[in-house]
């Protein structure tokens, strides 16, 4: 199944699962294919294995889902729709988007915070993505690279939306209950950690 993903054989695919092959089967690291399919940024191969009943909240050893993976992307390359395809699919088949990893101890939601996307913060939030005391952290932590880098990667480049769309997330809505609370959080953790933004 491995090759067949990574090879982008959907027909491949389909065979080896009808002729019994198990959609969760792992990898040396804990891959299933569906976790395959969401690095790769394949939702058609996804699509075969969700609807061959592949566990869209496996994780890898690391405790990477498919999911954690998508929105890292999705955030890393917001321009290649794939990736928003993906994610909406995998949320749509019920991907847990609460779900944290052992190695960065984020959730999805986190990603999206850090990456400063409102596209992925909202689609998350449509599908029960419920908001911890790290995710003010994650947003700061991002506000502070996006600030440092320019946005874009490169010392002292010219500063990218990304920055700003990163605080336009952070504080968005701010006249709302919910928006003054996350404003406060996240103002409070770049005080209280001497952030410059």
């Amino acid at each position: 199944l491995h090759l067949a993903v990574s090879y982008g054989q959907p027909e491949a695919l389909r065979l080896l699962l009808a002729a019994g092959a198990s959609a969760d089967v792992r990898a040396a690291k804990g891959e299933t294919p569906l976790v395959l399919a969401a690095q790769l940024g394949a939702p058609q191969l996804a699509r075969v294995l969700i609807a061959a009943g592949a566990d869209v909240n496996a994780q890898t050893w690391e405790r990477f889902s498919p999911l954690y993976i998508g929105v890292y992307m999705l955030c890393t390359f917001p321009a290649v729709p794939r990736w928003r395809e993906l994610v909406a699919l995998l949320l749509e088949a019920g991907a847990s988007p609460n779900t944290p990893t052992v190695l960065v101890g984020g959730t999805a939601l986190h990603v999206a915070g850090y990456f400063g996307s409102r596209e992925a913060e909202r689609m998350l939030r449509a599908h029960g993505a419920v908001e911890d005391g790290a995710y003010a952290r994650h947003v700061a932590e991002g506000l502070q690279r996006a600030a440092a880098d320019g946005g874009d990667g490169e010392e002292g480049a010219e500063a990218e939306p990304k920055s700003v769309d990163a605080l336009s997330v952070a504080l968005e809505d701010f006249d709302s209950p919910e928006g003054r609370r996350r404003r406060a959080n996240v103002l409070s953790f770049i005080q209280n950690n001497k952030c410059v933004i």
